[in-house]
């Protein structure tokens, strides 16, 4: 049998918002490489129509407001989950005691990363729609955007910072 593994120390908020610093860079340049190869090389000299712009364009609007709504909505869904099983718990308010976790790391985290894929998602359907068309339009609108969103909205250090306050505040707002 192996011995019990000690307990893991909690990341502080900086360290979160470090680590998710990195993670963002990560995300964003791999969008920008995207958005370099679909031009460069997956359609040259597609030229850019007014339906692709189009197409473009309702994939960026998808891809910045579906990430702030579902960093709200998670955030908000969490803080009524916690306020649940404070309730559920003798009746008392759960707080937290010095040197254990408030779960607020570990929420804003999966906040983040739900934010993430639901702001890459949309620009990388507009490269495969981009390919269909043969029309630039798509992608090269709708991925700049959603490097954009990922930045600020899911997971840069302001959104990280605007997550874990939410979730501590328990806004459900």
């Amino acid at each position: 049998m192996s011995a019990p593994q000690p307990p893991v120390a909690e990341l502080s908020d900086d360290d979160v918002v470090r680590l998710f610093t990195t993670l963002t860079v990560g995300f964003a340049g791999g969008l920008v490489l995207v958005l370099g190869i679909g031009v460069l090389f997956l359609v040259p000299g597609a030229p850019l129509g007014t339906t692709g712009a189009a197409v473009g364009v309702g994939l960026a609007v998808v891809s910045w407001f579906g990430s702030r709504w579902v960093a709200g909505w998670a955030a908000s869904n969490a803080a009524r989950s916690a306020r649940l099983r404070s309730r559920a718990s003798n009746g008392e308010q759960a707080t937290p005691v010095a040197g254990r976790s408030d779960g607020a790391n570990g929420v804003a985290r999966t906040i983040a990363f739900i934010g993430i894929g639901v702001a890459e998602f949309p620009g990388l359907i507009g490269l495969v729609i981009g390919l269909q068309l043969h029309d630039i339009g798509p992608f090269v609108i709708a991925l700049p955007v959603a490097v954009a969103a990922v930045v600020l909205n899911a997971s840069g250090p302001g959104a990280m910072r605007r997550h874990l306050q939410r979730v501590r505040s328990g806004r459900t707002d």
